[in-house]
């Protein structure tokens, strides 16, 4: 399969939900205590799993007596989807701050008779209260 067919599938196939799923099987090792986890029941989590890896044509994990293992493949998923996952939260983060206006960017424009003493003493009193606001 050639790269952009691959990158096609994953667009088209790829679920969050999955991306979870990976993150919360390599930690516990475990597909039933992953799913559970994640508030699923195990037939739903091994399906999903099963999904993914027909959409990418390789197996993530090996299975044994033991658990779950990432496979080589698995591994590199695995650390794409916490990547994935913290820039979601990072997201979610900037998103709130922007609608609670705790940051955001301000454009000032002022006359010259201002600039000297009113505009330094309006920015150190918002970057005070709003540091996370740039000003320019």
């Amino acid at each position: 399969m050639t790269p952009i067919a691959l990158q096609n599938r994953l667009e088209a196939h790829l679920k969050i939900r999955q991306l979870k799923l990976l993150v919360a099987i390599s930690e516990n090792n475990n597909i039933l205590k992953a799913a559970r986890e994640l508030n699923m029941a195990q037939p739903a989590a091994t399906k999903s799993v099963h999904e993914l890896e027909a959409v990418l044509g390789v197996s993530l994990f090996t299975r044994s007596s033991r658990g779950v293992t990432p496979t080589l493949y698995g591994d590199a998923i695995i650390r794409r989807a916490k990547t994935i996952l913290s820039q979601l939260r990072h997201i979610t983060e900037e998103i709130v701050s922007l609608e609670g206006g705790t940051a955001g960017k301000i454009t000032v424009g002022t006359l010259l008779a201002a600039a000297p003493n009113l505009l330094p003493r309006a920015i150190a009193a918002l970057k005070r209260e709003r540091p996370n606001i740039s000003i320019s």
